[in-house]
């Protein structure tokens, strides 16, 4: 991600899903950790005090997010911590613009957190730069801790958390891209709902930009937009990949960024804002804090993200909010949301690597559903399934599941060079936004760039 990527932060919390394996998503729900206090199943590892009145050991903790996130990892750690009083723990919150750069400086300065948030983008680049652990001697040992089923499609992802056959990220729980919507903005419209038009069989992008259409009004700073847009970086992924299109082939070895279904994806979201004014310029959307302040301030009748979103938005009162799958493509008549789960590591140099794995191994449900009490997280837990569906405070929360059951499920092209890929992409796109040149033209000077990261 950039900053000129779609406004995203995640919470990474521990103990959430083992990646035991690697290869494709499982055909049947796979083994993963186990170990359940709250689950109704085994407890948690007996409290173990700092032996002779000994030392706490120090876990020093790396991870980002919002200020509300970082208060609810601190509330989740707090069970672990209760349950291990021969650890203390260190938290370093980052700020997400500056929290990879960061982390390679203090670790190539011999500052080494214990234990460190990653997002997906960067597992095969800190692989290479042999900055992360394979945890796959831990997953081994720990037999109780594998025999928790996770759910079918959400591991193991190749290059997201395996590389060459190791294992080196224990995933926190992420969501496929879905819609929030301001369900009251709705009702009061006389307009059916997204997840209405969806189980009508009617919402796709015609109907996505029609409905955004009746819910724009007002102008200057009383202005309400119908939608968000979404031309850059991963948000336009789901986009793209629903219309049959990717930015990169197979192999992912070449770029593929000139087919009438990828310029046509990424067109529909300029023309939001361009054409039909139904989402904020750049310029707007600052002023208004970004989506999800404009979401919250009743500006914003609709955005994409995960629902992570739940966390910012759950404390709402004056208004209803649910959420909704992304519209389908008229041209396919299918949709495809990424799934891009992100993960908690342990650093190559970490110091403390036994204590470290009893934080990323601690009861997985237990902490799970803390997860979703207080964070609106999803599950990936076959054991936490139902609870997840009859606990969330997110409306429709079936949806998440849906996309995985109707094999909806995509993946980014991650490769070594996807930042700098990332970065080519973005600009051009940002040019085309802008008027400066056509999105064709942006696409045909992008291509060789980022095909000449690949030695094309």
């Amino acid at each position: 991600m950039t900053k000129l990527a779609s406004r995203r932060t995640f919470l990474l919390a521990g103990s959430a899903i083992l990646l035991a394996a690697c290869g494709g998503p499982p055909a049947a729900p796979t083994a993963a950790p186990a170990v359940s206090g709250s689950a109704g199943g085994t407890q948690p590892n007996a409290a173990q005090a700092p032996a002779g009145g000994g030392a706490k050991v120090k876990l020093r903790r790396a991870f980002w997010g919002s200020p509300d996130q970082i208060d609810i990892a601190k509330q989740t750690d707090k069970r672990f911590l209760d349950a291990n009083p021969d650890i203390e723990m260190d938290f370093i919150a980052i700020p997400w613009e500056n929290y990879r750069d960061k982390l390679i400086t203090m670790i190539a300065g011999g500052d080494v957190p214990d234990i460190m948030g990653v997002d997906a983008y960067w597992v095969l680049n800190f692989v290479e730069r042999k900055m992360l652990r394979p945890l796959d001697d831990k997953v081994q040992a720990d037999k109780e801790y594998a025999s928790v089923k996770v759910i079918k499609g959400m591991f193991p992802i190749p290059d997201h958390h395996a590389v060459a056959g190791k294992t080196y990220s224990n995933v926190t729980v992420e969501s496929p891209r879905i819609l929030f919507y301001n369900e009251t903005m709705f009702k009061d419209a006389g307009i059916p709902t997204p997840y209405e038009q969806d189980k009508a069989g009617k919402w796709d992008w015609n109907a996505y930009l029609d409905t955004a259409k009746k819910l724009t009004k007002g102008s200057g700073a009383d202005k309400v937009f119908g939608t968000g847009s979404y031309p850059l970086s991963n948000s336009v992924y789901p986009f793209i990949q629903s219309n049959g299109a990717d930015t990169m082939n197979k192999e992912k070895t070449k770029a593929t960024l000139q087919s009438a279904e990828l310029l046509e994806a990424v067109q529909f979201q300029i023309d939001l804002i361009k054409v039909h004014k139904v989402a904020p310029l750049p310029e707007e959307n600052q002023a208004l804090g970004g989506d999800y302040k404009a979401f919250q301030a009743k500006k914003l009748a609709m955005l994409v993200t995960g629902i992570w979103g739940g966390a910012d938005f759950r404390n709402i009162k004056d208004f209803d909010w649910a959420i909704a799958p992304i519209p389908k493509s008229p041209r396919t008549g299918y949709r495809r949301t990424v799934y891009k789960p992100n993960a908690t590591a342990l650093p190559a140099g970490s110091k403390s690597v036994d204590q470290a794995w009893r934080y990323l191994s601690f009861d997985p449900l237990g902490q799970n559903k803390s997860n979703i009490d207080k964070y609106t997280s999803m599950t990936a837990f076959e054991d936490n399934k139902q609870y997840f569906l009859e606990k969330s405070p997110v409306k429709n929360a079936r949806v998440v599941f849906d996309a995985f059951e109707n094999n909806e499920i995509s993946y980014v092209p991650l490769t070594t060079k996807w930042l700098e890929m990332e970065k080519i992409l973005n600009d051009e796109i940002t040019l085309a936004r802008n008027g400066e040149k056509s999105l064709a033209d942006a696409m045909k000077t992008a291509e060789p760039k980022i095909n000449a990261l690949f030695g094309g």
